[in-house]
């Protein structure tokens, strides 16, 4: 087995009062460390002596260069690489090519109280006992950095220096946004399918350097030391893979992408050669051919999408076999592009090449392949319980292109999150053989947890009891201005009785309370299940959990008239487990509270017309695209009927969608919800 010298990694992220505060500064140097640090990845150990390795935030330049030498020191004594990465604002003082990192107190053009990198990358470099420095240099006029030919060709050591950098910018060119590092994490993570067992500053460099960029990544590296044992790499390949037995590589790409290049090149007026496989070089090569002919016809402009889906492919399926792991599975792949509502009935797509790469060139009209596979990520990531927010996915995002698609997503999911924190829960229980209650419970959670509770009386009508859900909502959305959050999730928890005869979601809340709310009607007999029940709440959360692992077609069992016309029967059937799944009626229950009451005990998911009609089979299909935007696009359709416009099928159903939040609060209550309340 290959062994490597050892490796010491130092991070240092400063602001600096002087200029604008640096967003993101922490986050982008967190992820550079992170993966430098991962033994799989970078293989570094901590570079100073008292085991630390990132320092960030509002550092002096005085510690910053006590920073870097302690790390030096500690790298000599053993022997080590020292990885020395620096982020910050960065200027050169006049035309001074010289590159000075700013602390806390710099300011902008004046050497003093700055930090000299170029001064300290070559001290580090020509210590006695270090084995050679990689820098990754993400200021403005990073390129500034580089010690000349003649220091590094002489000094302590004799020109016995090994020096290598990765700079965020050309002299006097600025860098934005921290491109560098994000996008080196990137790269680091997904690793370069076509390149070796080892990524050097040039093989990342490569990755990152494109049109648009807004900035030129620099490189350069220095070796005069011909007894150095090992090169100067930042990090291991993960995407490499080991060569067949017969000498030659395994193809970089799966069946599907090598299925669409095949057929997008034989629509070309002109032979164009294949290769022996396609790798990274090989598509981008394909992409730069096709781009440059793509005013001769339709058909080069195919090609170039195709070569260029591709390569965000590639490198996205290297990265998630390390970012996901064991939770990389073909299940939660096609869920996720299911969601997407991308089919994926192909069982031959078996590989993680495969389905990614289906993704990549199957996405909407609306949509570039690169909004799509951002979305895509970030459901795989909450489905697997990832921080959809953290350094990983935007390192990735940055070395595929798609940072602005990324701040997009992410800023679209701060939204929802704040949209999503309260949820009030109101319920008629106290209902008497079903008929309406002379009191509502009302329960405001953030968080998940409890915040508020409140009691509101109502006459027991239906006027009485709508004007007390208003009531409700009044109070919800004092508590909500308090504490500066938005009220959006409302769930109305009924009795089988009035589920027939009542939807909440149309309640005058001077709009339709529908309008402005997710309106989310529950069952409210799973709040304290009569003795013979008890077991409705531990069924239903077995069945959601079939229910979930559905893919592509909507995971309905769907009764038609006759299948519930005899009760006993019926009830027969759903003992045996013949329906595991939600349960849709194609047809309207009527009054019949007995059919309802057996059909939401045995499924936590029930779906049925509204009126007389029959729920037809073809409107039954529309549900497989429907069914990931569920149940809030039910209110989506509502709405749209409401005002009169074009509405999916959907419109004309109605449901109880009792999911794991509903099934979790029964518990709250079950145990009379003894946890005092908190603030949000």
């Amino acid at each position: 087995m290959t062994t490597h010298p050892r490796r010491h990694l130092l991070v240092v992220a400063s602001q600096c009062r002087d200029l604008p505060f640096l967003d993101g500064l922490e986050e982008a140097a967190r992820g550079l460390h992170d993966a430098l640090a991962d033994a799989a990845v970078g293989g570094c150990a901590p570079g100073l002596p008292d085991g630390g390795s990132l320092h960030h935030g509002e550092l002096a330049a005085e510690q910053i260069e006590q920073l870097v030498r302690a790390a030096a020191g500690h790298a000599a004594r053993h022997e080590a690489t020292l990885v020395l990465a620096l982020l910050g604002h960065g200027f050169i003082p006049g035309t001074a090519p010289t590159l000075y990192l700013m602390g806390l107190h710099s300011r902008q053009g004046v050497r003093e109280g700055a930090v000299d990198v170029r001064r300290l990358l070559l001290e580090a470099a020509d210590r006695p006992g270090v084995n050679g420095v990689v820098g990754i240099i993400d200021t403005c006029t990073a390129a500034a950095a580089q010690p000349s030919m003649a220091e590094l060709a002489t000094g302590t050591r004799g020109g016995r220096t090994r020096l290598a950098l990765l700079m965020a910018a050309a002299v006097g060119q600025d860098a934005y946004e921290l491109r560098l590092s994000r996008g080196a994490t990137g790269v680091l993570r997904a690793g370069v399918a076509d390149a070796g067992l080892l990524l050097d500053v040039h093989s990342v460099a490569t990755q990152l350097r494109r049109p648009g960029l807004g900035q030129d990544i620099v490189v350069s590296a220095f070796d005069g030391d011909p007894t150095a044992v090992g090169g100067l790499w930042l990090g291991h390949n993960v995407a490499y893979r080991r060569p067949h037995r017969s000498g030659t590589a395994r193809a970089a790409l799966g069946r599907v992408g090598a299925a669409e290049l095949r057929a997008a090149l034989s629509g070309l007026p002109e032979h164009v050669p294949l290769p022996a496989e396609w790798t990274e070089s090989a598509l981008r090569q394909l992409r730069e051919q096709m781009e440059a002919a793509a005013p001769a016809g339709p058909e080069y402009v195919r090609a170039a999408r195709a070569a260029d889906s591709l390569l965000v492919a590639l490198r996205t399926t290297a990265f998630l076999r390390t970012w996901l792991g064991a939770a990389l599975t073909s299940t939660r792949l096609r869920r996720a592009a299911a969601i997407l509502r991308i089919p994926v009935a192909d069982r031959q797509l078996t590989t993680d090449a495969d389905l990614v790469e289906h993704v990549a060139l199957s996405h909407p009209v609306s949509q570039t392949c690169r909004m799509t596979m951002v979305r895509f990520l970030i459901l795989l990531a909450a489905d697997a319980g990832l921080d959809v927010e953290g350094p990983e996915l935007r390192g990735w995002a940055e070395s595929v292109g798609a940072t602005v698609q990324a701040n997009d997503a992410a800023e679209a999911i701060r939204t929802r999150s704040r949209e999503q924190r309260l949820r009030l829960i109101v319920s008629l229980h106290a209902s008497i053989a079903g008929d309406w209650p002379e009191t509502l419970g009302g329960w405001l959670l953030c968080d998940g947890d409890l915040y508020q509770r409140e009691e509101f009386p109502c006459e027991p009508s239906r006027a009485g009891v709508e004007a007390a859900l208003a009531s409700a909502i009044d109070w919800a959305e004092e508590h909500a201005a308090e504490g500066r959050l938005t009220l959006r999730r409302v769930d109305v928890a009924i009795p089988t009785p009035l589920l027939l005869r009542w939807r909440p979601e149309e309640v005058e809340y001077g709009a339709r309370l529908g309008v402005d709310y997710d309106v989310v009607t529950r069952w409210s007999e799973r709040l304290s299940p009569p003795h013979g029940l008890r077991w409705i709440n531990t069924y239903a959360a077995k069945r959601l959990e079939e229910i979930s692992a559905y893919e592509g077609q909507a995971p309905i069992d769907w009764l038609a008239e006759q299948d519930t016309r005899e009760l006993r029967a019926l009830h027969e059937r759903l003992r045996s487990g013949a329906y595991t799944r939600a349960i849709g009626l194609s047809s309207s229950p009527g009054e019949d509270q007995r059919l309802m009451e057996m059909l939401l005990a045995f499924s936590p998911i029930l779906l049925w017309p509204d009126d007389t009609a029959e729920f037809r089979a073809q409107h039954r299909d529309g549900l497989d695209t429907s069914w990931p935007d569920l149940p809030a696009g039910f209110l989506v359709a509502y709405r749209q009927r409401w005002r009169a416009e074009p509405a999916e099928a959907i419109a004309d159903l109605r449901a109880v969608w009792d999911d794991r939040d509903w099934l979790e609060f029964c518990r709250y209550f079950q145990r009379r919800l003894t946890d005092p309340p908190r603030s949000p």
